[in-house]
């Protein structure tokens, strides 16, 4: 499927409902679940990843296809499960599913990448485990494995 015209824009406060969503999305959830309900938007550990969007550090883009809202990335200075790389931001990303294998995600992370590097010294995410698609494109940009807290999702990093 051909993706049309993409471009990528700043992600502002004033795209907080569309955040949302992203964020929504961002909580995957494999096939043979149930879709976790809307209202884990209004948990305080999901809040933390778009409340306040615009502090000092937030980054995010947006994608966008023929000017309609394709997918996003983000990083935020948050709380972190693990000790070990909690000075660095973390990572959140989306594409809606109609988007899906048009390489919006890797646009999308070669511009957040030209932002962080030269600002942190690596970057952290969190994924669920039977995310496998997910999984494969953050080792394909170096991302690996640093903790599997227990009740957590497996903890990846990236070092620059």
């Amino acid at each position: 499927m051909n993706t049309g015209s993409i471009s990528l824009r700043l992600l502002t406060p004033d795209d907080s409902e569309l955040h949302k969503e992203l964020i929504y999305v961002a909580l995957w959830d494999h096939p043979d679940e149930p879709r976790r309900p809307r209202s884990v938007l209004d948990s305080p550990v999901v809040k933390a990843y778009y409340e306040d969007w615009g502090q000092k550090g937030d980054f995010g883009m947006l994608a966008l296809v023929d000017d309609q809202p394709a997918g996003f990335i983000q990083l935020r200075m948050k709380h972190c499960i693990t000790d070990q790389y909690a000075d660095l931001p973390e990572l959140a990303i989306a594409v809606f599913p109609q988007y899906h294998r048009q390489g919006i995600a890797g646009q999308l992370f070669e511009k957040l990448l030209d932002h962080a590097q030269p600002r942190f010294k690596g970057i952290r995410l969190g994924v669920n485990p039977r995310n496998e698609a997910a999984i494969s494109l953050y080792e394909k940009f170096g991302f690996s494995v640093y903790a599997q807290p227990e009740g957590a999702y497996p903890q990846m990093v990236m070092m620059f």
